[in-house]
C-alpha cells in the first residue's frame, strides 16, 4: 500500500471519531473540545492503540495541536484580558526587577 492510501484510511478513522463524539456530546449538552481531547487519548497510540504512533498521525497530530489552540483563543474574549490586565503587567514587573 502507498503511503496516500494509509494517510487515506486513517483520515477516514479519524473523522469517524470526530463525528461520532461531536453527536455524543452535542446529546449530553458538553464542549466538542473536551470530547475530542478524551477521544485523542483514548483513540491514540497510548489509549486502545486503535491509531497507531506513524509519522503521518505525527503530523496530523501537530494540526490538531494548532486547531485546538485556536479554538480556545476564540473562547476568550477581550474583555476578561482587560480586567487581567493590571495584575499581568504588576507580575511581569515584578518578575524582572
Amino acid at each position: 500500500m502507498s503511503p496516500a492510501v494509509d494517510l487515506i484510511g486513517l483520515l477516514v478513522v479519524l473523522l469517524a471519531i470526530a463525528c461520532t463524539v461531536l453527536f455524543l456530546l452535542t446529546r449530553l449538552r458538553l464542549p466538542p473540545v473536551v470530547g475530542y481531547l478524551v477521544s485523542g487519548v483514548v483513540f491514540g497510540p497510548y489509549g486502545l492503540g486503535l491509531i497507531s504512533g506513524s509519522d503521518p498521525v505525527r503530523h496530523l497530530a501537530e494540526i490538531g495541536v494548532l486547531l485546538l489552540m485556536f479554538t480556545l483563543g476564540l473562547e476568550f474574549d477581550t474583555t476578561s484580558f482587560r480586567r487581567f490586565r493590571t495584575s499581568c503587567w504588576a507580575g511581569g514587573a515584578c518578575r524582572f526587577s
